[in-house]
C-alpha cells in the first residue's frame, strides 16, 4: 500500500483520537462538590462554536507555577461530535487541580490538523480548591482566531451548573490577567 493512502486512511482516525482521546471534557453531571472538595472547578463560557459544523475545535489550558512557566499540569475541553450541530454558545463545567492555568493553544480539525499558540499573550487563571470558578466567555472562529474574549454572561454560566444537582458551591468569577506566553521556545 502507497504512503498515500496509510495517510488518507488515518488522518480521520488521528484527528478523532486527538478530538476524544485526550480531552479531560466536562464534569459527571452527579459529580459531588463542595467547599471541602481538594479540586476546583472552572466555568466557561465558548461561543462561536455553531460555526464548526463538521470541523472539530479542542482548547488546551497548561498549569503555571507562580513565575509563569509550564509545571506540567494539563487539561483540554472540545466542541465534542463535530457533526452534532452546536448552539452559538455552551457553556462547559471542568473539574481540575486547584492552581493557576493559561490558554495555551487550539487545535482545529476540518481536514488536517492545525495548531495555533497563543503565542502573542494569553490569559492566565487560578482555580482554588473547593470553588467554582467563572473564567468568563471566550469566542473561536473556524477562519479567525481561535481564542477571543468577549463579554461575559454570568448569569447563563449560573443557569448551566443547575445541570449539576451536587455542586453545593456558588459560583465566584476567577482571577485572570493577560499574560506573555510562557514558552517562547514553543512558538514558530
Amino acid at each position: 500500500m502507497k504512503l498515500e493512502n496509510i495517510c488518507a486512511l488515518l488522518s480521520p482516525a488521528l484527528a478523532l483520537f486527538m478530538l476524544t482521546g485526550c480531552a479531560t471534557g466536562e464534569a459527571n453531571k452527579d459529580i459531588n462538590f463542595n467547599a471541602n472538595s481538594k479540586n476546583g472547578i472552572m466555568v466557561l463560557g465558548w461561543e462561536g462554536l455553531d460555526n464548526y459544523y463538521t470541523a472539530g475545535i479542542q482548547i488546551y489550558f497548561h498549569g503555571v507555577d507562580r513565575n509563569g512557566k509550564f509545571d506540567g499540569r494539563v487539561f483540554s475541553i472540545s466542541n465534542g461530535n463535530p457533526y452534532e450541530r452546536k448552539n452559538p454558545s455552551e457553556y462547559y463545567v471542568v473539574e481540575v487541580e486547584p492552581g493557576y492555568y493559561v490558554f495555551d493553544y487550539a487545535v482545529t480539525h476540518p481536514v488536517i490538523t492545525k495548531i495555533d499558540r497563543l503565542c502573542l499573550g494569553t490569559i492566565k487563571f487560578e482555580i482554588q480548591a473547593g470553588m467554582v470558578s467563572y473564567v468568563g466567555n471566550i469566542h473561536s472562529a473556524l477562519n479567525g482566531p481561535p481564542i477571543q474574549t468577549v463579554p461575559s454572561h454570568r448569569e447563563e454560566a449560573t443557569a448551566k451548573l443547575t445541570e449539576f444537582p451536587h455542586i453545593t458551591q456558588p459560583l465566584t468569577t476567577a482571577r485572570v490577567w493577560n499574560v506573555p506566553y510562557p514558552d517562547k521556545t514553543q512558538c514558530h
